[in-house]
């Protein structure tokens, strides 16, 4: 297993028992062809996998196919923030180089079911350094030493304040350049929409007041000022829950430091709703 690199204070989060079970997992080596992998990744394995919704293959899949039609390549380097157990993360290990995934989780229960059962069944399951991953409930991604070409939150913004995610775009605009990307899922509200509108978003109903929020294209646009992102909505991109895609440009502009770089406080995420 991958060791954690975490943060002085994460938060463990929850599952719905509490504890973790494998289920009936396969045990052995990873598959050995894309039709095994696909039968293993989909076999059941307990309460992260029940805690998140949609289906699981599905999902893991819908992010990876989406990333690599616009562009990403093996000796690309990623971000995954809020990568949960992995369910993308898995896929991204093994198609990247070794070495190239990189992921930020807050809940516990949820990373280490990511790393001690989802990524042993993988053939990239040697691919990632337990250096790569860090346990915190922040957004600094700069431990890891790394710029990254693109950077990707599935299924985070719905969970987050807007000035939540002004301060999760400053923190990402310190790990990337020029041209690198960022892609985010959020639910999207109209530009009429008024601060006590509820709106109806399949199976959920969302608010600008508590999670999960909408935001209108207008909202992003203004967390993003000033902090070197060009934002470039993307719109629906066959998300099953009806999460809407926006990606975030890298312009070359230059951030300075913060005042407080110790002042972890500020920087705390909010328990996620929903990865």
């Amino acid at each position: 297993m991958a060791n954690l690199t975490s943060s002085p204070t994460p938060r463990s989060g929850s599952l719905r028992s509490g504890s973790l079970r494998s289920g009936s997992l396969r045990s052995g080596k990873g598959p050995s062809d894309a039709a095994d992998a696909a039968d293993t990744l989909s076999a059941p394995s307990g309460e992260h996998r029940e805690a998140l919704e949609g289906d699981w293959l599905e999902m893991g899949q819908l992010q990876i196919g989406y990333l690599r039609a616009v562009g990403l390549q093996p000796e690309d380097t990623l971000l995954d923030i809020g990568c949960g157990p992995l369910r993308a993360g898995v896929h991204f290990v093994d198609f990247l180089d070794a070495g190239n995934y990189f992921g930020l989780e807050a809940n516990l229960d949820y990373l280490t079911a990511g790393l001690e059962i989802e990524l042993p069944l993988t053939r990239g399951a040697n691919k990632l350094p337990g250096t790569n991953v860090r346990l915190t409930d922040s957004f600094d991604a700069t431990p890891f030493g790394t710029e990254f070409d693109m950077v990707l939150a599935h299924g985070l913004f719905p969970s987050l304040t807007l000035n939540e995610i002004r301060l999760c775009l400053f923190e990402a605009a310190r790990v990337t350049t020029a041209g690198s990307r960022f892609f985010a899922t959020f639910f999207e509200a109209p530009d009429s929409t008024l601060p006590a509108d509820v709106l109806s978003h399949g199976p959920h109903n969302t608010t600008s007041v508590s999670a999960p929020f909408h935001y209108r294209i207008a909202d992003l646009e203004n967390a993003a000022r000033g902090l070197g992102w060009k934002v470039d909505p993307v719109g629906e991109w066959g998300h099953p829950l009806g999460e809407r895609l926006v990606c975030f440009r890298r312009l070359p502009t230059l951030l300075r430091s913060p005042r407080h770089p110790d002042a972890s406080g500020a920087r705390r995420m909010t328990k996620l709703w929903r990865r």
